[in-house]
């Protein structure tokens, strides 16, 4: 799989995205990228396309990436760097995905990086979100 095919991840998160995929893939039936969730303000749900698109481009939340398993769905964040941000990002994320979506079984959270100091590792405990850690190594 050519890392450009995930064009919505930054160039320093398709390798991180790509050794994951290569380790717990084929535990997916399949995965949805940029994901857009939130909700559009009111006098720009009037817009009709293709500004509504635009707008909705602009101002919606977009998730990295879903993960689609027989009992669960999953929400990833890829970041360089394990961060308290991320565990807000992904804990809005679980939360506006739940209200647009309403998946069946359980909604997981899952963050994918290359480093994460022990605090963050803990709140992701605490928060019962899963962390991949892959050292990445640029010669």
């Amino acid at each position: 799989m050519a890392l450009l095919q995930f064009k919505h991840l930054l160039p320093d998160e398709r390798p991180l995205w790509q050794m994951f995929l290569n380790e717990h893939g084929k535990e997916y039936h399949r995965f949805e990228y940029d994901v857009h969730v939130g909700i559009l303000p009111a006098e720009l749900q009037k817009l009709r396309e293709p500004y509504r698109k635009g707008a909705e481009a602009v101002y919606l939340k977009r998730i990295d990436a879903v993960g689609f398993q027989t009992d669960n769905v999953t929400i990833f964040e890829v970041k360089p760097r394990g961060s308290m941000s991320g565990i807000g990002q992904i804990i809005a994320y679980m939360q506006l995905y739940d209200e647009k979506f309403d998946p069946r079984g359980d909604l997981r959270g899952a963050m994918i990086c290359e480093r994460v100091d022990e605090t963050t590792q803990h709140l992701l405990q605490s928060h019962d979100i899963d962390i991949y850690t892959y050292p990445v190594y640029i010669l």
